[in-house]
């Protein structure tokens, strides 16, 4: 909480392992990383709780992304892309969203932990029985307020969400040996896996990342 010379560091010593890493693929591919790296975290926030009488509960950890250059969601599930669109059918041109896939290997690569606590935002707040559909959900709201989609009403992509949450589940287990999260919320990862089991073979009325165009 109170440690900015060492997160100073910490944060120096990172950003010369990033680059290190990434100069052994050429120098351009460095130059991205570098900067995507910058925007991934640019768009995160660890969360800690409080206890009733006010303390810190430092086992009550999260961790929120905004999604960019869209609907500012928090915590959104799906691939996240690159999409043209003209200004006057979409209002921004070149849009680029940041969401959970895509930025989970830049987690596994630097902490897997981090990965784990932001999982647990989408298993506890579904665990709770409020979500009401057998699929994951698309974002837990609109930044700053992760208070979920307790009507159902939301940007639904019921093959995609479920299936990357069940990937990035498993990506976590074995980067960490740890099944600690998966076996607490086993329910879940079943209850999407036989939806997917259902669906996924003939898919309708399914959207996807580039959801602007519609169902298929």
């Amino acid at each position: 909480m109170n440690d900015f010379s060492k997160a100073t560091e910490l944060a120096a010593a990172f950003d010369a392992k990033v680059k290190t890493d990434a100069l052994k693929h050429g120098e351009n591919y460095a130059y991205i990383v570098e900067r995507s790296m910058r925007q991934t975290f640019g768009a995160c926030e660890l969360t800690v709780g409080k206890k009733a009488d006010g303390s810190y509960d430092k086992t009550d950890v999260m961790y929120f992304q905004k999604e960019l250059s869209s609907g500012g969601f928090v915590n959104t599930v799906d691939v996240g892309v690159y999409c043209f669109y003209s200004a006057s059918n979409y209002g921004n041109a070149n849009t680029f969203r940041l969401t959970v896939f895509p930025a989970w290997p830049a987690l596994i690569y630097t902490n897997p932990e981090l990965g784990k606590f932001m999982l647990e935002t989408f298993f506890a707040y579904q665990a709770t029985g409020q979500w009401p559909h057998p699929w994951s959900l698309h974002d837990l709201g609109g930044y700053p307020k992760a208070h979920g989609h307790n009507d159902g009403n939301e940007w639904s992509m019921p093959l995609e969400e479920s299936g990357n949450m069940l990937i990035m589940a498993l990506s976590y287990i074995r980067a960490t040996g740890d099944k600690s999260q998966s076996e607490k919320y086993y329910g879940l990862l079943d209850q999407w896996s036989q939806y997917l089991i259902g669906e996924a073979l003939i898919p309708s009325e399914q959207r996807s990342t580039d959801g602007e165009f519609g169902p298929s």
